[in-house]
């Protein structure tokens, strides 16, 4: 996490689309959108200088969560390699669908999924009343400031598992394409969650326990869809698509079929447009530290 102190510096630089919450100008809209990105990518570097001041604990922290992402992927060797499978797939496509996942929630967890931490630690300790008098978007600057740089490991571990499987299988076959776009998809899933919980700790404060059931929940992402019973493959293609985060990414980059793809990206939209009403109704709510 960042402290709050080391990012202020980077409100204070004058700009002439600050604090303008009403801009109708096309060219203005751009400009801060612009100024938001130069900020997130300011906030980003701030997040590794900060971490890299105890630069032994964060190489230890990051080689950590590198190393446990092959912890799956050893349990699938042991599955092949004492006469299991799992139906449809071979051993290294299995391995592929864990580095895609592992990519993804690596990415997610590093830049998005850290707003329930972030949000949890400032409403606990009357901080997040500071972050509404921040000249940027409430929801932006939360997501700015509550990055963490420790799950590098994981996303780095994941494109690693990602490149070996993809030499092992002499390349893809699908479309590279469309692999990247159910990635962005799997990201925006992991973005709606993280802004519900957040809404959530705006109104309960005490959440981290959802954080851990959803965490054991993603390692089921980890697998194929035909290990599951046709009512759970559907669960986890519409009211909670758990499938966008590796399994369809995967299957389009094998080339494999993704029946049911586009009602799982329509949900996953769906999800983080309902995620955001929720939060900003939560933050209409807020009487500071949870009141």
């Amino acid at each position: 996490m960042i402290k709050e102190k080391n990012v202020q510096t980077i409100f204070r630089r004058p700009s002439s689309t600050a604090g303008s919450p009403n801009l109708s100008d096309s060219k203005n809209k751009a400009a801060l959108l612009f100024k938001y990105i130069r900020l997130h990518i300011e906030v980003v570097k701030l997040g590794f200088a900060s971490r890299l001041a105890y630069r032994t604990d964060f190489f230890f922290s990051v080689f950590a969560f590198f190393l446990l992402q092959f912890v799956g992927p050893l349990f699938v060797l042991f599955v092949y390699n004492a006469g299991g499978s799992f139906p449809g797939w071979t051993k290294e496509q299995i391995l592929l669908l864990q580095g895609v996942t592992n990519l993804v929630k690596g990415f997610s967890w590093m830049t998005l999924m850290c707003i329930l931490w972030g949000t949890h630690r400032r409403v606990r300790y009357g901080k997040f009343d500071l972050l509404l008098l921040r000249p940027v978007n409430t929801l932006w600057y939360v997501f700015m400031v509550s990055f963490d740089a420790e799950d590098l490991g994981q996303f780095v571990g994941g494109v690693v598992l990602t490149i070996a499987a993809l030499i092992l299988m002499g390349g893809w076959t699908g479309s590279i394409l469309l692999f990247f776009s159910l990635v962005f998809v799997g990201l925006l899933f992991f973005f709606a969650i993280g802004v519900l919980l957040s809404a959530l700790t705006l109104r309960f404060v005490e959440t981290r326990r959802l954080g851990e059931i959803l965490d054991s929940l993603l390692m089921l992402s980890g697998y194929p869809r035909q290990i599951y019973s046709p009512g759970v493959a559907s669960f986890f293609s519409t009211f909670f698509p758990l499938f966008v985060i590796g399994f369809f990414p995967a299957s389009a980059l094998l080339g494999l079929p993704l029946n049911g793809v586009w009602l799982a990206v329509g949900c996953t939209i769906l999800l983080a447009i309902i995620s955001v009403i929720v939060w900003y109704r939560a933050l209409r709510g807020y009487q500071s530290a949870g009141g």
